[in-house]
């Protein structure tokens, strides 16, 4: 093997409660874990090498709350915090962009790797939420008539281990959106639907370029699509 194995300590401590005769829950959890080895992409230039990255910290809480106000109303809620960094990483990718003027090329014949100890691990925003809406209602003859809106928010976040200011996600909101019609007992299910309703633009991030030096390439996500989903139960 080229690498070691990934080990983790994991602590939590949580809670969780039903309240207002079980029509409101509550679950909240604090939580660490120590990652000793862990398992990186570094990208060297070339192409990207898996290795030890060494420690990373991770720590942080999750809150959810769920309600049922009504009898054809169901709510739910979330929010997180997540700090990871990198403990100890003296193996980490080197800031490649922009060409001719990056952070580290003034290292000596500019190293393939460099020193990313305290940056953030990519790929883990530091706030999240969301939140989501069910109403049903439930007809004379048995059918049902019912609409979600669903609701995801997630702060910026780096990609790699360089933590390269160029390749952060920006924040972003989306927006989901369904409603519905069963019925001859449920067999049924007419459903139309809408995701990123409010036509966001972007992206989970951005990585170097395969022998492009100091080019960035990226992912963009899906604008707003909507259909007409038909179900049936055989």
């Amino acid at each position: 093997l080229l690498f070691d194995p990934e080990t983790s300590d994991s602590y939590e401590l949580g809670f969780k409660g039903d309240f207002l005769e079980k029509r409101l829950r509550v679950n909240a959890a604090l939580y660490r874990t120590d990652f000793d080895d862990f398992q990186a992409n570094t990208f060297v230039g070339t192409g990207f090498v898996l290795q030890n990255a060494g420690k990373i910290r991770s720590e942080g809480f999750e809150l959810e709350v769920f309600a049922l106000p009504a009898s054809w109303l169901n709510l739910s809620a979330g929010l997180s915090y997540v700090d990871a960094t990198y403990d100890s990483f003296l193996g980490g990718s080197c800031i490649r962009t922009p060409f001719g003027s990056e952070p580290d090329r003034g290292e000596p014949s500019f190293p393939t790797t460099c020193d990313a100890t305290g940056n953030i691990v990519g790929g883990t925003p530091e706030w999240s939420a969301y939140g989501s809406g069910q109403a049903q209602w439930r007809m004379g003859n048995g059918s049902m008539f019912y609409t979600q809106l669903d609701l995801l928010w997630r702060d910026e976040m780096p990609s790699g281990t360089d933590n390269d200011p160029n390749k952060f996600a920006s924040s972003y909101t989306l927006l989901n959106w369904r409603i519905g019609y069963r019925f001859s007992q449920d067999r049924f299910d007419l459903i139309l639907w809408s995701k990123n309703l409010l036509d966001e633009d972007y992206r989970d991030g951005g990585f170097n370029s395969v022998i492009r030096e100091g080019s960035l390439s990226a992912y963009h996500t899906e604008p707003r699509t909507y259909g007409l989903t038909f179900r049936a139960a055989l």
